[in-house]
């Protein structure tokens, strides 16, 4: 009678000279942590709770694959690595038995540690009896017939078997010789950069495919313990094709680059790795892998599960699962949202809408994939923002989506980023907001968007010098972010240290080209670093190309009525303002009448336009109380009377 039910899902078990908590996914033996790859831990689990019983191929395939379409080999490759794990500890003791045609069982017995305390052991090294007749060894059946032939062709056996372990013994110590003495010093790796995966194909799909490829490993090899791994976007600024691998590795300051290769055959995705050593040039670890397409998940884990072992360390159990489904359709739409969160710095509202829409789908294909439902929250959340979205509905709906997400995963850094971001741009509760982006980075201490998130939430309370160490950190982790350098070199504006602000905008530039968001965005810094004359001259080559596209510039014309105030130019300020005044009606253009107004030093309309704007829905009042453009007024107590209003 079979003791399994004795185990389950959590708690902690003994074996041999093993510990196995399911509650941590931790293997130890005397205190250590034993690393082990994910499929070999969820390998392990099933053995363990199977009570002795033969475990069968299709099992494992259902239990740890999900059913996904992998073949035997990553099976047999699975069990393989885990005896060795266990061998390496315990070479003595036979953990896993191979049962010819039915599967495998657990050899040893198991003591379960309840959570109360108490403990219960589970024979697992007892067979029943059809098992035993199968199971028939050579000397019951020399007993049975004993012929003298019989025994001679056993004991020659023997000796071959002898003479062959003693062999493969010589090549074990010959190879323990070479890998482990001071010669064959091994790599440590504590930095990676993965490389974006090239394409033997130029169609447009394949190329979305190799993106997606690189990020999911980004992410995986991000989940190993002890390893830090730069962002996609810090390694692109530096993949130029005439650098080495290892040259980039170190251009980046890496110890190892991960270089792959993708090609396309039919409905089959054959790819290559390298991951190699930037101090020393050399392959550290390589390996081919064959997946099919609509199996993203599968050909992920089975590359993952490979660069645990190559880069010698385990899962940190920190940090929260890298996959939160096994459904391969969710994940596959789950990937496509993802690549297209990350194409919002080039069309923002369309980008992040084909987001929404897969991360929609991934959801409905699996209701309990939080990190899907926490992409999901982030996105309709900056959908939201920019004004896609009515303000009221969209952010309780992000809300709702963050909290929903927390409920599957306590730990998840994206949805405590995308609670936060609720609490401050929609409760203008920023403590809050604060201690949401702060768990997140507890999690994932590089977390683009908790950085840069966390900055933006120090910048509208007036905590200059943190908003500016945060936005900093985001630009340093995103290098090529166009937001994140936005954000920062507004930060930089708010202080009034328009050197580090030119020096952003150079940046921008750089990555951005020439656009109306860019030229605005230069015209608006000139503007705030006292070059009034070269910002106008800016604004207005733009303002008739923007009018004739029956476009609404409100930013631009209060940037303009702003300059045209400073430089004396009343007339022309007063034009801007009644453009403004019309504006304001249809419930915009508040900020940029409070500007020109105090500008020009009419502060009975500027006060008038700052209780419009506290009193609305309008984002942008946050922002009063760091404009430097205000501080004509700051010290008047009907500012603070209002500012106070806004709970920074």
């Amino acid at each position: 009678m079979s003791n399994a039910k004795y185990l389950s899902n959590k708690g902690l078990y003994h074996f041999g000279e093993f510990a196995l908590d399911l509650d941590k996914r931790l293997l130890s033996s005397n205190g250590r942590e034993i690393p082990i790859t994910p499929k070999a831990f969820d390998c392990l689990v099933l053995l363990v709770s199977s009570g002795g019983r033969i475990v069968s191929r299709e099992e494992f395939f259902e239990s740890v694959w999900a059913s996904a379409s992998v073949s035997d080999n990553a099976l047999s490759y699975t069990i393989s690595q885990l005896r060795k794990t266990l061998s390496e500890i315990d070479p003595d003791q036979t953990y896993v038995e191979t049962v010819p045609r039915r599967g495998f069982r657990f050899a040893v017995d198991v003591v379960c540690v309840s959570g109360d305390g108490g403990s219960a052991v589970v024979r697992t090294n007892l067979i029943s009896k059809t098992e035993e007749i199968e199971e028939v060894w050579i000397e019951e059946i020399v007993e049975e017939f004993p012929s003298k032939q019989l025994r001679a062709r056993t004991r020659e056996h023997r000796r071959i078997w002898f003479l062959a372990g003693f062999a493969t013994l010589l090549l074990i110590s010959a190879f323990a010789v070479y890998n482990f003495f001071p010669w064959r010093e091994k790599t440590r790796i504590d930095t990676v950069a993965v490389l974006p995966i090239s394409s033997f194909s130029r169609d447009p799909v394949d190329e979305e495919l190799a993106a997606r490829i690189t990020d999911a490993l980004i992410t995986q090899t991000g989940s190993i313990k002890g390893v830090r791994v730069l962002s996609m976007s810090a390694v692109r600024q530096h993949s130029d094709d005439s650098l080495s691998p290892s040259q980039i590795g170190t251009k980046l300051g890496v110890d190892a680059v991960l270089e792959g290769r993708m090609q396309i055959e039919g409905d089959r995705i054959r790819t290559t790795f390298q991951l190699i050593s930037s101090a020393k040039d050399e392959v550290i670890w390589s390996g081919k892998f064959d997946g099919v397409r609509g199996d993203l998940l599968g050909l992920q884990s089975l590359i993952g599960d490979n660069l645990y072992l190559a880069i010698g360390r385990s899962r940190d159990p920190k940090r929260p699962e890298v996959l939160s489904t096994k459904n391969s359709k969710a994940y596959e739409e789950y990937s496509r949202g993802r690549y297209f969160f990350d194409k919002r710095s080039v069309d923002f509202n369309g980008s992040l809408q084909k987001a929404e829409e897969h991360f929609k789908a991934a959801v409905e294909l699996d209701p309990e994939f939080s990190s899907a439902i926490a992409e999901l929250s982030s996105t309709v959340s900056l959908l939201t923002a920019s004004g896609v979205y009515n303000r009221n509905k969209g952010y309780p709906r992000a809300r709702e989506l963050a909290l929903r997400s927390l409920v599957l995963d306590s730990s998840s850094a994206d949805a405590n980023t995308a609670l936060g971001w609720v609490y401050h741009k929609y409760d203008r509760n920023f403590a809050e907001a604060e201690k949401a982006y702060k768990r997140a980075l507890e999690q994932r201490p590089e977390h683009p968007l908790a950085l840069s998130w966390l900055a933006i939430n120090y910048s509208l309370q007036g905590r200059s010098s943190e908003a500016i160490v945060y936005g900093e950190k985001a630009v340093a982790v995103e290098p090529t972010s166009t937001s994140n350098i936005e954000n920062l070199l507004a930060m930089y504006l708010r202080v009034e240290d328009c050197e580090r602000a030119l020096r952003m905008l150079g940046r921008l530039e750089s990555l951005s080209g020439d656009s109306d968001q860019i030229r605005r965005t230069r015209a608006e810094t000139l503007i705030s670093c006292g070059k009034y004359e070269e910002g106008i001259g800016i604004l207005e080559t733009m303002r008739p190309v923007l009018e004739e596209r029956g476009l609404e510039p409100a930013r631009i014309y209060a940037s303009l009525g702003y300059a045209y105030a400073a430089t004396g130019q009343r007339e022309k300020a007063l034009e801007i303002a009644g453009i403004l005044e019309e504006r304001r009606r249809k419930g915009y253009a508040k900020l940029g009448l409070v500007l020109i107004y105090s500008k020009l030093n009419d502060e009975s309309k500027a006060f008038e336009a700052i209780k419009d704007l506290v009193n609305s829905d309008d984002e942008r009042a946050l922002y009063l109380k760091t404009d430097p453009r205000l501080k004509s007024i700051r010290s008047d107590p009907r500012f603070e009377v209002e500012i106070a209003k806004l709970n920074l």
